[in-house]
């Protein structure tokens, strides 16, 4: 999906202003080995504000009903304090959106470094979830026709 690297690629730009949000959400944008069968939007806000203000953008991409998504990294992976991260095992449920951080550029076997969980309630890494919803996300399908 090239149409979505692009939009991807204007979201870093914005997420580099907010180093903590870039730390710890992220972009499996991913390689596809699972079956990429939801399109998942998270609303980002500015840091330290618990979700309360309007949020500063929304991070749509495709993802899974299921964990075992591929793990993801690149370059823009890098939290302040923490160095480089990537992250596994991206899926939304019911109402919440989940995936795993690992330090590094690899997903080691081991358990991941934290387990991140958003939902439309809870703010996460100055973060919440929109939605979760079946089918192709919006600039998929506008590259489709």
């Amino acid at each position: 999906p090239v149409c979505w690297s692009v939009h991807l690629q204007g979201t870093i730009n914005k997420m580099m202003r907010y180093p903590l949000i870039l730390t710890l959400i992220l972009l499996s944008v991913a390689t596809v080995s699972a079956l990429y069968d939801m399109c998942v939007t998270l609303l980002v806000f500015g840091e330290n504000t618990n979700c309360e203000d309007e949020p500063v953008y929304k991070l749509t991409f495709p993802t899974s009903t299921e964990t075992g998504s591929a793990c993801y990294h690149d370059r823009s992976m890098v939290a302040p304090g923490y160095g480089k991260f990537s992250v596994k095992n991206q899926f939304c449920g019911q109402d919440f959106f989940q995936q795993d951080i690992y330090q590094g550029e690899t997903c080691p076997t081991d358990a991941p470094f934290e387990t991140q969980i958003f939902t439309k309630t809870d703010c996460v890494f100055d973060t919440k979830l929109e939605s979760c919803v079946h089918g192709p996300c919006p600039m998929e399908k506008a590259s489709e026709e």
